[in-house]
């Protein structure tokens, strides 16, 4: 009998806007059979810390225009499978313009998560 090892899955909710939030996973065998998992929930704290990027669909670079209330201190992008593809340890001053080198992604869609000081996040989608 083979022996399974246990699966790590990591999901962004780019649309999550509750603040109670409840997930489960369907996980489903290659002979087709399948099972969910237990239901996890999670509290969904909304943020409202905008962040802006440019040129959107990006080409080599994404500039992101960080929030005025906390330094940023990392950021991660996650593709559309909910891959992470890139993180990063920053440290970018409030209200300034960090860029990001975007040549090495494939033509898709991002989720971008930047992790502030203070705490929050600040999240937002672009297209390569």
């Amino acid at each position: 009998k083979q022996q399974q090892q246990p699966a790590t899955y990591q999901f962004t909710d780019a649309k999550a806007t509750q603040s109670m939030l409840y997930y489960r996973v369907k996980a489903i065998a290659a002979n087709g059979a399948f099972r969910y998992s237990a239901v996890a929930k999670l509290n969904g704290k909304a943020s409202n810390v905008a962040v802006q990027v440019y040129p959107n669909p990006v080409t080599d670079v994404v500039n992101v225009v960080l929030p005025t209330v906390a330094k940023a201190t990392s950021y991660r992008i996650v593709d559309a499978t909910g891959k992470v593809v890139a993180t990063q340890q920053v440290q970018a001053l409030p209200g300034s313009t960090l860029t990001i080198n975007a040549a090495t992604l494939a033509k898709g869609a991002y989720y971008l998560t930047i992790v502030l000081a203070n705490g929050d996040t600040a999240a937002t989608n672009f297209v390569k």
